[in-house]
């Protein structure tokens, strides 16, 4: 697939419309393909981290007077997190790299708005529908998330 029929493909979306930054592409078109044990360690690492954090606003939940003493929120800030309720994951991204020596790396962690959600769920349906990629060659970690979230 060329890049101008990708980005008339994204276009079509009507959800992303910045294929480029700064006059250069800004998607690479090859699916990234991980092996399943490879896929299974990236997933117990954001389970861990997300682990953490969830322990993490519980005790901030518990103990409210962090939200001024540590975190030093803004009033609508604390507003957000209060009427919140604590559930700070509704829809959350954990950004992990591949490190060259096998490691993995959190890089951040996206709870507040659901930036890069477009880009973790389209791109990997338009690559692999262009692609002609199909189970069990590829399976896409996102199939079936517009339902999730909808029950969610």
């Amino acid at each position: 697939m060329d890049y101008d029929h990708f980005v008339r493909q994204l276009y079509r979306t009507g959800i992303l419309s910045d294929p480029w930054i700064e006059g250069k592409r800004r998607f690479g078109l090859a699916p990234l393909r991980l092996e399943s044990e490879r896929l299974a360690e990236m997933y117990l690492v954001a389970e861990r981290i997300a682990a953490v954090i969830e322990e993490m606003a519980g005790l901030i939940w518990q103990e409210s007077d962090l939200l001024d003493r540590y975190f030093q929120l803004t009033p609508w800030q604390k507003m957000m997190w209060l009427a919140s309720g604590g559930r700070w994951h509704g829809i959350a991204r954990i950004d992990l790299f591949s490190c060259t020596d096998g490691r993995w790396q959190v890089c951040e962690v996206n709870s507040d708005t659901p930036s890069g959600e477009a880009e973790a769920i389209i791109l990997n349906r338009i690559v692999g529908e262009e692609s002609g990629l199909t189970l069990p060659e590829m399976i896409d970690p996102n199939a079936g998330f517009a339902e999730r979230f909808r029950r969610m």
